[in-house]
């Protein structure tokens, strides 16, 4: 995929009237293109390696061959961004699709064949949109940072990572505890990771010691990610709450946590529904 190139993107779910809104919602965006539509994962090997996607959105529960077993095959054989679009939403569900190396994960709001579907469009679309955005690629590719390394506890994800992205540099870790030296990096960025800790502070305070003086730090704006969500059906008995959301933050409380644990801030942005901070040490 080049700069300006439209992102090409193979449709695979089992259901026909799935394959056909996805498709036809990804569609209203110039910018993508759906080279294929597959009904199940047999039939999604074949059409990956004749088609060449640059994206692939897959469901979970499928005939012949699970959205598991071809995400296992797909990122052995042909590693390519994987964005799972199924109704089985469950945080073990949703974990386990990520470790596997999916890069994102979109809730169908419900199993039925219904016009409820449409509900995710704007999100289906950010999130397509996003891929050409990769955070290190895009940072490797513009030449800024003469070394760029990126942290994963996941050993599937890094091997993904590592298959999609040669040229950069990937370890396996933990946030709370980084194999690095103090001081060791310019910038540090930790994008949608400290929602889902039950430790923040502790991985906070590990990105701070490695940086030198720069970090960009993003979370969702949850009181705007939680109603996007409840507008369009999704977790209505948490209130739009995401399962994995541990920590809650809105652009105040987030600026007052980040500034109570030695960060100053220098500029915050807020692309719905993310709050993106740019502090120093």
């Amino acid at each position: 995929m080049t700069i300006g190139s439209k992102i090409k993107v193979l449709v695979v779910d089992d259901s026909a009237y799935s394959r056909q809104t996805i498709k036809k919602m990804l569609e209203t965006d110039k910018s993508i293109e759906v080279i294929g539509i597959a009904s199940d994962g047999i039939d999604a090997m074949a059409k990956t390696l004749r088609l060449r996607p640059d994206l692939i959105t897959l469901d979970f529960e499928m005939p012949e061959m699970d959205g598991f077993s071809f995400l296992r095959w797909l990122m052995k054989e042909k590693p390519t961004p994987v964005i799972m679009v199924s109704s089985y939403s469950d945080t073990k569900t949703v974990f386990k699709a990520l470790e596997l190396g999916a890069v994102d994960f979109i809730a169908k709001p419900t199993q039925r064949a219904s016009a409820e579907l449409r509900g995710i469009e704007k999100d289906l679309l950010n999130k397509v949109r996003g891929v050409k955005n990769l955070n290190m690629d895009k940072l490797s590719k513009n030449q800024i940072g003469g070394k760029i390394e990126g942290i994963e506890y996941s050993k599937d994800a890094i091997v993904f990572g590592k298959k999609l992205f040669p040229n950069l540099t990937f370890k396996e870790g933990s946030i709370y505890e980084l194999p690095y030296k103090n001081n060791s990096f310019d910038l540090v960025i930790c994008t949608e990771v400290l929602e889902h800790l039950e430790e923040p502070t502790k991985a906070l305070k590990e990105i701070l010691r490695v940086s030198r003086k720069y970090l960009i730090i993003s979370v969702p704006n949850e009181p705007l990610f939680m109603l996007s969500n409840f507008l369009r059906g999704k977790n209505l008995l948490r209130l739009g709450n995401d399962e994995g959301h541990i920590n809650n933050w809105n652009p105040l409380s987030l600026k007052k946590y980040l500034k109570k644990n030695g960060l100053k801030i220098e500029r915050i942005r807020l692309p719905f529904p993310w709050i993106t901070i740019i502090a120093t040490k």
